[in-house]
């Protein structure tokens, strides 16, 4: 038998003061101002840009703060749901979701809004842009008719 080394190592420590701000430090600083429920908050860029840290940033903060987080990701398997205790929930890589996973992370939504819970997510595109499912917006007409 073989044995083969990997290269696994734990991720570095993220917090808002290792992030290098550039041209967005308004949302940085939103994002360091968060406590409790609030507006819902959607960062959007390039690949490479730091929305990933940033929202790892705000989810450490918010842990030593003494809340649970709950983060959803693209490729993270189904079915999503809120444990207990949640006070912020993360959906990250947006513009990846699958038809599953946006009704998914759209329940998320759903329930941190009637919840008072703080809702974060990011992708590379603004959410206007994002392919979502015609039932959704369909249902965005109506909300705001």
């Amino acid at each position: 038998m073989k044995q083969l080394p990997l290269a696994i190592s734990p991720l570095p420590a993220t917090d808002f003061e290792q992030f290098v701000v550039g041209p967005n430090a308004h949302a940085v600083q939103h994002l360091r101002s968060l406590r409790g429920a609030g507006a819902p908050v959607f960062l959007w860029g390039p690949a490479g840009c730091g929305k990933t840290r940033l929202l790892q940033a705000l989810a450490a903060a918010r842990q030593r703060a003494g809340e649970r987080v709950a983060w959803f990701d693209a490729d993270d398997s189904l079915p999503w749901g809120l444990p207990e205790g949640v006070g912020l929930v993360v959906v990250d890589r947006c513009e990846r979701l699958d038809a599953e996973r946006q009704q998914a992370a759209f329940a998320l939504f759903v329930d941190a809004g009637s919840l008072a819970l703080q809702w974060a997510a990011a992708g590379r595109l603004p959410p206007v842009d994002l392919p979502l499912l015609d039932d959704m917006l369909a249902g965005q007409r109506g909300a705001a008719s």
